[in-house]
This record gives structure tokens, sequence and C-alpha cells, in this order.
């Protein structure tokens, strides 16, 4: 007999360090790369205000001073990709 489907059956959502959303962690990959917000934005397809916010999300998160100590963050943290 097949076992029945149950709900929350998914595979679970891959955890970050200090709580960051995936989408602040792709931004976050996008800083360390010495993007601009405008050019995150661009890339991402949202508007440079919501690339400010996210920003402003991490470097609370991460307890970083800036966008340079951020990107240090993201090296560190393994969540720069090649």
């Amino acid at each position: 007999m097949p076992e029945p489907h149950r709900l929350g059956s998914a595979a679970p959502a891959k955890r970050h360090p200090d709580e960051l959303s995936s989408r602040e962690v792709e931004i976050l990959s996008l800083v360390a790369r010495g993007m601009s917000n405008r050019e995150i934005g661009a890339t991402l397809f949202i508007s440079e205000h919501t690339v400010a916010n996210h920003i402003r999300n991490i470097l609370r998160k991460t307890s970083c001073a800036n966008r340079t100590e951020a990107a240090s963050y993201a090296h560190r943290n393994g969540l720069v990709e090649a």
C-alpha cells in the first residue's frame, strides 16, 4: 500500500548564516563582487530602494558596519559564487 502524501514533506530550505534569507545571500554575493545598488537592482529586476533595504537588513543581521565588511563576511562564509 503506498504511503499517504504528507504536508511539509518537501526538503527543508537551506539554512544560511545569521538567519540571512536566500535573497539576502544573493544580494550579498553581488555586493561582494563590487556591484552598486543600481547594478544589483538591474541584475535582479528590483528597485535600488529594495536593494538598499536588503543591504540594511544584511548589515544588521551580520553586525557589519558597511558594504566592505559585508563583502569580507560573504567571502569568509563561502557565500560568493565563483
